[in-house]
């Protein structure tokens, strides 16, 4: 059977962790990253990347240039709010993903999100990733390809909870301190960020204390 090439998106976190180890070969993966438009967070992401990449025996690796983070809609109409700038600047680095993806000869993208007990999480990220696929799927003559050359996004851990994301991270044997999380300036966890108590909840949950990074 053909491998099915996988680009996966990754910023150093857990679920990115999580997604690789549901690979059955995850050495044979493209890495893609986006980094964060801080720099120092940014090159926190990358060592945590580079030291993941090497404990799974991964080596390949797809830098993007960062996405402009500020959304600001033109034209009559409501402006964004703060969840729909989120959405929209999450679903153009998927769609940036996608075409990465393309141009690497994947035919897969692995999306690590996962929606906890977030119904409407849940129904947002399955809507998108429907018509990120369709858009990333459009030929020049807006035709869809043949379905042996068709790319697919998976979200492999849609209906995870925290936990189970933290868990499938762990097991892959990368210690704590070579995952990234924090998304402050901050040369450690600030445990104050959306991000810190996120993930610093669902490791207490499996009876391990998050370090200091």
């Amino acid at each position: 059977m053909e491998l099915i090439r996988t680009l996966i998106m990754h910023d150093g976190g857990l679920p990115g962790l999580a997604a690789m180890t549901t690979l059955d070969r995850p050495e044979a993966c493209v890495v893609w990253h986006m980094p964060h438009p801080d720099r120092a967070v940014a090159t926190r992401q990358q060592a945590c990347i580079t030291a993941q990449m090497q404990a799974l025996g991964c080596t390949s690796f797809v830098g993007a240039g960062p996405l402009n983070h500020s959304i600001t809609p033109s034209g009559p109409g409501k402006a964004f709010s703060a969840c729909d700038e989120d959405q929209a600047l999450e679903s153009c680095t998927v769609l940036m993903a996608a075409i990465a993806a393309r141009q690497h000869g994947c035919h897969r993208v692995l999306w690590p999100e996962n929606a906890d007990d977030d119904a409407d999480r849940l129904s947002s990220l399955c809507r998108r990733a429907v018509l990120i696929q369709h858009l990333a799927n459009l030929t020049s003559d807006g035709e869809e390809p043949p379905p042996s050359q068709m790319l697919e996004i998976d979200i492999p851990m849609l209906d995870c909870s925290d936990r189970q994301v933290a868990d499938l991270a762990i097991r892959s044997g990368v210690p704590l301190d070579q995952i990234h999380w924090c998304t402050s300036r901050a040369d450690a966890p600030c445990e104050r960020c959306a991000s810190c108590i996120r993930w610093h909840k669902a490791l207490s949950e499996l009876g391990l204390a998050a370090v200091q990074q």
